[in-house]
């Protein structure tokens, strides 16, 4: 990635020996090998001795002597928040800019659809900022502290969930506050599946909401504590659970709850069971703790295993990579627009190649 552009400049058969060497599991080495081969540029059908999973550190961004409490991804960029201020640097390059100098500590970020706008959550509020002028748009105030936000497919409204249950929607057009939803316990995650509903994770259960009718329109059930949520293809959601302990150890597994028909109500389809994570260290036992902030990227669940770092799961292989060598506990983790891995850690954003 460094190298890309001298690279590209030189003679063909130099540029396309180099592609095999990009890790065996990303779509850039398979997309790359098709391409030489319909081009006849080159004989080379195999390498052995390329990596197979994440590992290949691209970027190491340094934000000492702050550190950071958040970050996400949008677009082509990489936004970081520090306390009181938010910087924005370019996936790719790792060039830091803009910056947002802000009054309250971030705890989320969120953007729009468009990445023009952000959201960023606070103690008792979500601010509104415009990402080509740097300025502050709007601010929502909530009733309570803010556990997470989730902006709208159309970009036209965002749901704020908090610690005692209550999710609170808003016009982001109008400004207006739209009915609010409660549930009976903490919020864990928010996900929009449609321009009008959104699925709202609490500890043991799943609840479906639609702002158009204004009501709940179904609850699903998940045993267990859930720790996470995210979004698949065809109405299907992915919810992380942990189930009691087994010889002390807690366990975790993967609820897959979708909808068979589209206007169906949802319901769980699927449980897999995540197994053991063996933590890569000299003589250590076997750990199976809590996993934390999962991110699909491609078919792969991407998760934080404290204290072992990041590991990703194969939905359909059912197998776990190795970790990345991190710089540092990882605290949080997303997917830049060209597939690679973004990690967060205390003080440092570390980028590896897909």
């Amino acid at each position: 990635m460094q190298f890309f552009h001298p690279i590209q400049k030189c003679a063909q058969q130099i540029y396309h020996t180099a592609l095999p060497l990009s890790p065996t599991s990303s779509h850039l080495q398979r997309s790359c090998l098709q391409s030489v081969a319909d081009d006849q540029l080159s004989h080379v059908i195999a390498f052995i001795g390329a990596p197979s999973t994440w590992g290949l550190l691209l970027r190491t961004i340094d934000v000492r002597p702050r550190e950071l409490t958040c970050i996400t991804t949008s677009g082509q960029g990489i936004i970081a928040a520090c306390r009181d201020i938010v910087n924005i640097y370019d996936a790719v390059t790792g060039v830091l800019q803009q910056s947002l100098f802000l009054l309250e500590p971030v705890t989320k970020i969120q953007a729009s659809p468009d990445g023009s706008t952000l959201f960023f959550a606070h103690s008792s509020s979500v601010t509104m900022w415009d990402v080509q002028t740097g300025g502050l748009i709007h601010t929502f105030t909530t009733q309570s502290e803010v556990n997470d936000i989730a902006v709208s497919t159309s970009g036209h409204h965002i749901a704020c969930g908090s610690p005692n249950g209550l999710v609170d929607v808003w016009n982001i057009r109008t400004k207006q506050q739209g009915r609010a939803f409660r549930n009976d316990q903490p919020v864990v995650a928010i996900h929009w599946l449609s321009t009008a509903e959104f699925a709202v994770a609490t500890q043991s259960s799943v609840c479906i909401y639609n702002i158009v009718t204004r009501f709940n329109s179904n609850t699903i059930s998940i045993p267990g504590h859930i720790w996470g949520m995210v979004c698949l293809p065809d109405d299907k959601l992915l919810v992380g659970t942990s189930r009691g302990t087994e010889a002390g150890q807690e366990l975790c597994s993967l609820e897959i709850i979708s909808r068979r028909r589209p206007g169906a109500v949802y319901e769980r389809q699927s449980s897999m069971r995540l197994g053991q994570l063996v933590q890569e260290e000299r003589e250590s036992p076997v750990y199976t703790g809590q996993l934390m902030r999962p991110t699909i990227v491609g078919k792969e669940i991407v998760c934080i295993t404290p204290p072992t770092g990041v590991q990703s799961f194969g939905v359909e292989s059912h197998d776990w990579t190795n970790n990345p060598p991190l710089l540092g506990a990882a605290v949080f983790v997303a997917v830049s627009l060209n597939r690679n891995l973004v990690v967060q850690t205390q003080d440092s954003i570390q980028i590896f190649s897909s």
